[in-house]
């Protein structure tokens, strides 16, 4: 998988939804590999790897998806710290298959996992 190019199309995807991204990001401590802000409507990214900067950008899209589909209607400003990675991780499959980015369930499983 070319990590790289998938970085690209994810945050091309954000980008379109009117949220900016910072992919090297200095806003973060250092052992945050992403965080997104929905109200600001941006995307922070502290990574190493291409790999790790893909999973990390598509969860955080997840992320924005979530919000954009489903809190939005619900007219929170923000999910509730409880849902809010069960649905990064549920939407970031979506962005996945949207983007046609190629992950596997199992890799996209696995990473999820690991990460936890």
């Amino acid at each position: 998988m070319d990590y790289y190019a998938g970085v690209h199309k994810i945050k091309t995807y954000l980008n379109e939804l009117g949220f900016e991204v910072d992919l090297f990001s200095d806003q973060l401590p250092s052992d945050v590999l992403g965080r997104t802000y929905y109200v600001e409507r941006k995307v922070l990214l502290n990574c190493c790897s291409a790999r790790e900067a893909f999973f990390t950008i598509l969860h955080e899209a997840g992320h924005v998806l979530a919000y954009n589909k489903y809190f939005l209607r619900l007219k929170q400003k923000q999910p509730p710290p409880e849902k809010r990675e069960v649905y990064a991780y549920l939407y970031g499959w979506i962005v996945n298959k949207q983007l046609e980015l190629g992950l596997t369930k199992e890799e996209w499983r696995s990473q999820e996992l690991t990460s936890a």
